[in-house]
């Protein structure tokens, strides 16, 4: 059976879904032109503060809220994409709190991409080695060595 267009004295089919709430767990169902209509006026962040919408964007493209000494520029991130760098930058809403952290000692997005993981730790291990002439913090190196390690395993669990 065609369902009918939920737009207030409209008989065409329902043919295109619009989300009720931010939830996107109910839906309204729409003729093309109401779908239309609704999607133009419809604000999915509305009534929420600009550090509100930032946790939640990265939540959704992340899996985890970053913490603030850990972001990388979104402008990178999205070259990245482009040009092939990474293979999975989707959502990994089941990564643990702790991996994420493992992942911001890093300074990279949670994924599940091994040769950009590996990358990230080679540059820092260099750089923050105690026997390199750019750092004596044996602490740092420890706390990154650890971070690339707790990731491995979690990969390959």
């Amino acid at each position: 059976m065609t369902k009918i267009c939920e737009a207030k004295n409209c008989k065409e089919a329902a043919t295109h879904k619009a989300p009720k709430s931010r939830t996107l767990k109910s839906y309204w169902n729409f003729c093309k032109k109401h779908a239309a209509e609704y999607n133009q006026n419809w604000n999915f962040y509305e009534g929420m503060t600009a550090a509100e919408i930032e946790k939640d964007w990265q939540q959704r493209t992340f899996g985890c809220e970053l913490e603030e000494g850990a972001k990388r520029n979104y402008k990178d991130i999205i070259n990245d994409i482009l040009s092939g760098k990474t293979v999975d930058y989707r959502p990994n809403p089941n990564f643990p709190k702790d991996i994420c952290k493992a992942f911001e000692t890093l300074g990279i997005a949670p994924a599940r991409d091994e040769k950009l993981i590996k990358k990230a730790y080679l540059i820092l291990a260099k750089k923050h080695h105690p026997d390199s002439a750019e750092s004596k913090d044996t602490e740092k190196f420890k706390q990154i060595s650890e971070a690339f390690a707790n990731i491995q395993k979690f990969l390959k669990a």
